[in-house]
């Protein structure tokens, strides 16, 4: 294309579609679903940042983000408590994984949102959302005609229609934060016709009111009074406030108790699905009480749904329920069921598994000193955690792969083998899986297998120091000392701090009659690791090798109270004494001739 064609042409007609689309968004944003913009924002910046403290000031946008959608005429009671739960833990997220759990809590209400939603304004809210990334707040000149113009025309109605327009008014005043006035409509709507749904729906908004201003008991006795008054799903939201205020009320046992009560009265309603995921919630994070956190999210399992959405709960293998979810509240509820299999009790397993893997280090500090009934026993305890994460999660590699390596210091070689394979080939692509595998095969003969489970480790994790030295250890043992000292100084260079490989490094150049640079490796192992058992012992050996049998038995001494009779170490130090008790003899002759 001609290059002043497309300037004179086309480059105005751009700026021109450019501005407009400023201007649009700038001054006329009611196609614009200002709820959903925000939901789209806050999901944005989660995907694209995991800074806790970045991310923790969406409690702000999501503070507003609820108050437009309680405002709303038709309430999306499901979207309510999940961007309530979001800004809850977003405010004080302690851990990476409940970043997850917000962007599923987020990211589900965004989907039901844009179901509902003309797929042209769709992709109108993207579009702004991304190119103008910033929180939509309530247009309060706007709000504030809308109230004015409602006032005016009070006088129009009476009875449940009067009461109608007190409500619609009240909400516009909670959108602009105006609590005073939403408050005083909301008590006149509740005094009309005070039996009605309308009054009872008017004591629920003047709970939040309570609930705003943290009053939370007022809340809770408001909401006590209306709760089986309103219809089911109003109901379990209602219940579903009560235990949120006990648990911001630090009374979480009852909030558990409340969340729970809300799930058995109607499992079918997503609402109450939601309370007895709050119950299990609050026992994995602030409890921090994993076996009854499983117990609640399994709980929400125990609910048998087929594909036409007929539900029934099952009880100690009783039918207690029977009820029915409507299509959109299925495929929520199939969506939640999935969240909960696929991150939660993975996090539950978690705990477990970590505490294995601590206890399996923990044991081989005390096998390295020695203490091998210590060991036997952490080694036993260890293994006991891995079997309880694989309790709750089954599919968890990482347990099998701990398992193996408990087996194996516990000397049962063939269940170390089967739980290590079994480990890999149910995630044969993580480069741990794969060291633990190579590590068992190497401790049970089979040195060329180990060998390519090491390499295929470092194929995924290539600036591994710890894969590099523990190949280089291997070639050492199968005699290949150029691979061996390769290696060696791969892990090196790439972790000049680890101790390890200095050592046997070391032991090369001691091996080759490389004495002086033997010594300086020994000495860099020491000084980075004083506990280093293994690198006083080399020393000692270097210097009776050297005949300087005073810093032999030194360094002998330096490894002997760490672990006493480590290796040869008594042998070691009785020829020193034999060998210092020669020289002392000798010595006297010497003298005696001279004199």
């Amino acid at each position: 294309m001609d290059k002043n064609v497309f300037f004179k042409n086309i480059f105005p007609l751009l700026i021109s579609l450019i501005l407009a689309v400023t201007f649009f968004v700038s001054y006329n944003q009611y196609l614009l679903d200002r709820s959903l913009a925000n939901l789209k924002v806050s999901l944005r910046t989660l995907e694209k940042t995991k800074d806790i403290k970045e991310v923790q000031k969406l409690k702000d946008i999501l503070d507003d983000t609820f108050l437009m959608e309680i405002t709303k005429k038709d309430l999306d009671l499901s979207a309510l408590v999940k961007i309530e739960l979001s800004s809850q833990t977003i405010e004080k997220v302690f851990k990476d994984d409940q970043l997850k759990d917000v962007s599923y809590f987020l990211g589900d209400v965004v989907r039901k949102k844009e179901q509902n939603r003309n797929p042209l304004f769709v992709a109108f809210d993207s579009f702004i959302a991304n190119m103008f990334p910033q929180k939509r707040g309530a247009d309060v000149a706007a709000v504030s005609r809308q109230i004015e113009q409602l006032n005016s025309q009070l006088s129009l109605y009476s009875g449940e229609a009067l009461q109608a327009k007190y409500m619609e008014i009240a909400r516009l005043y909670i959108r602009i934060k105006d609590f005073e006035n939403a408050r005083q409509f909301l008590e006149k709507a509740s005094s009309i016709v005070p039996e009605s749904e309308g009054a009872f729906k008017a004591k629920l908004y003047l709970a939040f009111l309570y609930k705003f201003e943290k009053n939370y008991a007022k809340t809770i006795e408001l909401l006590k009074q209306i709760k089986d008054k309103l219809p089911p799903e109003l109901s379990a939201f209602s219940s579903y406030q009560e235990g949120d205020c006990l648990y911001r009320m630090g009374k979480v046992d009852e909030a558990v108790q409340v969340f729970r009560g809300t799930f058995e009265k109607n499992p079918t309603l997503e609402t109450s699905q939601f309370s007895q995921f709050r119950a299990g919630y609050i026992n994995l994070y602030d409890k921090k009480n994993e076996e009854e956190a499983y117990g609640d999210f399994m709980k929400l399992e125990s609910l048998k749904v087929d594909t036409k959405g007929h539900a029934y709960l099952m009880q100690g293998g009783k039918k207690i329920y029977e009820g029915s979810l409507e299509p959109l509240n299925l495929v929520s509820y199939n969506k939640l069921s999935a969240h909960i299999n696929e991150t939660l009790i993975p996090t539950v397993a978690k705990k477990y598994r970590n505490s294995g893997f601590k206890l399996l280090g923990q044991g081989y500090q005390l096998l390295r000193k020695d203490l091998r009934d210590n060991a036997t026993i952490t080694f036993r305890e260890a293994l006991n955690q891995f079997s309880t994460a694989l309790k709750f999660y089954a599919q968890d590699a990482f347990s099998y792969s701990g398992r193996a390596l408990a087996f194996y210091f516990l000397e049962n070689k063939e269940e170390a083998l089967k739980e290590a394979r079994k480990a890999n080939a149910m995630g044969p692509n993580s480069p741990v899986i794969l060291a633990n595998l190579a590590f068992v095969y190497f401790g049970i003969g089979m040195v060329d297998e180990a060998i390519d489970e090491y390499r295929k480790a470092l194929t995924l994790a290539p600036n591994s120091a710890f894969l590099y030295y523990n190949l280089g250890t291997i070639y050492i043992l199968k005699g290949d000392v150029g691979s061996a000292t390769a290696h060696l100084e791969s892990a090196i260079k790439l972790n000049p701090q680890f101790a390890y490989p200095y050592n046997n490094r070391g032991y090369l150049l001691w091996s080759k009659g490389a004495f002086k640079e033997a010594k300086v490796n020994f000495e860099r192992a020491v000084s980075l690791n004083p506990e280093y058992t293994d690198a006083y012992y080399n020393l000692g050996i270097l210097f009776f090798t050297l005949e300087d049998y005073e810093k032999a038995r030194e360094e002998f001494m330096l490894a002997a109270k760490l672990v006493p009779h480590y290796k040869q170490l008594d042998q070691y130090l009785s020829q020193i004494s034999e060998k210092l008790k020669e020289e002392i003899n000798i010595n006297r002759a010497l003298e005696n001739i001279t004199n």
